[in-house]
């Protein structure tokens, strides 16, 4: 007997009896065998008791091979109960002739007799329980092909991007390894590893709905585009994987990337916006750079991140130095999460002279972290990689609560020392960097004027509006606002007469040939004079010569600061150098001014 066809009859609520072509019970469900119990009892051939149900329904019904459908009533001392039995013939399966369905419809019965018009819901009932097995084979082979369908669908949709309808990263790493590692006998594949210039800012401005549309149609270019010279893979975000496998040598791949680029470039007109975007791309080529795809789509992304850094619509090739580069800023970023809690920061101190006075009347802070395995790094070496991650503000924090400190030491020693600490781009450009700073000057109880916040000329002007704001706010809180690196932004003087500042800070790269060149020197005095205009403090860094000295003060420059009076110290040689020493006595630094 077929176990499905046993389990089938099972499912069923009403009572399946398996026939013989001569009408003898070959078996039943346990539904026939329930219904039948509370009616009969089986008080007879108890070791078969459904064999002895069905003999009792013969009787009753009085069942012949040629009528499909009987009446019947059994009785008991409880009561009386109404069934019905269909016959249905069966010839195509195995020994069965026919599956009796049998039912108990005294409640129908009861209900169509006090409620006539419910008979044709009934009868509908009834008919629609009564199906053939061709009709159940039938749904069953329907459920059958809805089941394919629907691991097709999955399997589709685990091995492509639903949005673009390109394969993602784990159908281009499947085809990687069955295509090309096991058929493609070490022929050359480029992976070019693909990232969109400001596609955050077409989502952020435009809607999120533009964005997507703006993939969809990149990722139809890009496929058109390479055909059946590669493969192209969505890799997520707004990332793109393309194997490429048209080439025979290396060189042949930069022009290929130019094309791609080109074909990113083109206009795309996304609902009523016309847009243009740029992508940078990283190249790494098996099996020149290695056969596992994992590390090659690594390569490629390290090598599109450098090229990204070198300008959009730019493509590099991957090469070991460049892995080494960021395993190295990645390694200085966990250990500068850290330094200021293990006190590895420190600022070091330069003086400024005042040339007017003579007088060492401020100082600027400059930052120096001491790692304990690096030693002394370089603040070139650090900051960027701390501004890229953030931890630029960390660091920042640090550095104001480090200088308001020191300002505090020297007013314990009776002198007014001004400060001087840089504020980042990423810093100042924060919305509530005035706050933060009125709370440290708050907390160490300091005379605003004392600090004093260098900005540099190109952080300011990213937003200049909203530079021009900050900036008032700071000269709320009394504190000193100068220009740092002057001269080397852009829109430098169409802004200069509205920034509400203190000082203006001369770039030292306009210093390096004063006062032999004249042109540089030339320019050195416009600044000073339109500064002098602008009733600006002008302060000239990076003086490293007398001769520069002695220029700058015979044309108006407020002071300076340099090698010439001291490298940047730690606070303790500071405080006893031979410029503080002078200071107190106010004579002059290095020689004296010409008249």
């Amino acid at each position: 007997m077929d176990k499905e066809l046993l389990i089938f009859i099972d499912s069923f609520l009403d009572g399946i009896i398996l026939l013989d072509k001569d009408l003898n019970r070959i078996n039943n469900n346990s539904n026939f065998e329930k219904i039948m119990r509370n009616i009969l009892h089986g008080n007879s051939l108890e070791d078969n008791p459904n064999e002895f149900y069905w003999i009792e329904i013969k009787k009753k019904a009085k069942i012949s091979p040629k009528v499909f459908k009987y009446q019947f009533e059994i009785s008991s001392e409880y009561s009386l109960r109404h069934f019905e039995l269909t016959l249905n013939p069966t010839p195509n399966i195995e020994n069965i002739s026919f599956i009796a369905l049998v039912k108990d419809t005294t409640v129908q019965r009861q209900r169509f007799l006090e409620q006539n018009e419910f008979q044709d819901m009934l009868i509908q009932k009834i008919e629609t329980k009564e199906k053939t097995l061709s009709e159940l084979t039938v749904n069953l082979k329907k459920e059958e092909e809805d089941r394919i369908q629907a691991e097709q669908d999955l399997e589709f949709l685990a091995y492509h991007d639903q949005l673009t309808g390109l394969v993602n990263r784990l159908s281009v790493k499947k085809y990687f390894v069955e295509k090309i590692l096991f058929e493609n006998q070490d022929k050359p594949v480029a992976f070019f590893f693909m990232d969109l210039s400001k596609f955050k800012l077409v989502n952020d401005t435009l809607g999120h709905h533009v964005g997507d549309e703006l993939l969809i149609q990149l990722g139809k270019r890009l496929k058109e585009f390479i055909g059946k010279k590669g493969i192209v893979s969505r890799f997520g975000g707004d990332e793109f994987l393309i194997l490429y496998h048209n080439f025979s040598v290396k060189s042949e791949l930069p022009e290929v990337c130019e094309m791609i680029i080109k074909e990113v470039s083109e206009e795309f007109q996304i609902f009523d916006h016309k847009l243009n975007i740029e992508t940078s791309i990283g190249i790494t080529v098996y099996p020149e750079d290695g056969s596992d795809f994992n590390s090659l789509v690594q390569e490629a992304d390290t090598a599109m991140y450098v090229a990204k850094e070198l300008g959009p619509s730019t493509a590099e090739f991957y090469s070991t130095e460049m892995s080494l580069d960021l395993y190295e800023q990645l390694t200085i970023s966990n250990w500068l999460k850290v330094a200021p809690e293990k006190n590895e920061l420190i600022l070091f101190y330069q003086p400024k002279l005042d040339l007017k006075t003579n007088i060492v009347n401020s100082c600027e802070g400059l930052i120096r972290w001491n790692n304990p395995i690096k030693g002394l790094v370089s603040p070139n070496k650090f900051i960027p990689i701390a501004e890229q991650t953030g931890i630029i503000s960390k660091i920042g924090n640090w550095v104001l609560h480090e200088a308001c400190r020191e300002i505090i030491n020297w007013k314990k020693e009776n002198i007014q020392m001004k400060v001087a600490v840089n504020l980042s781009p990423f810093q100042f450009n924060r919305g509530n960097i005035h706050k933060e700073i009125k709370e440290i000057i708050n907390e160490y109880n300091i005379n605003p004027e004392l600090l004093e916040l260098e900005i540099t000329e190109s952080g300011m002007m990213r937003d200049i509006q909203s530079a021009i704001k900050t900036m008032h706010q700071f000269r709320d809180l009394g504190v000193t606002i100068t220009i740092d690196d002057f001269g080397t932004g852009y829109s430098s003087l169409s802004y200069l007469k509205e920034l509400p500042i203190h000082n203006l800070k001369i770039d030292k790269s306009f210093l390096n040939s004063v006062p032999e060149d004249k042109k540089e020197s030339s320019i050195v005095k416009a600044i000073i004079d339109i500064s002098k205009s602008l009733d600006l403090y002008v302060i000239a860094e990076g003086v490293e010569r007398v001769e520069q000295q002695e220029f700058l003060f015979e044309n108006g420059c407020d002071s300076i600061q340099g090698f010439l009076l001291s490298k940047p110290i730690p606070i303790i040689e500071f405080k006893s150098s031979e410029i503080i020493k002078k200071h107190f006595t106010k004579t002059l630094v290095v020689s004296k001014y010409k008249k």
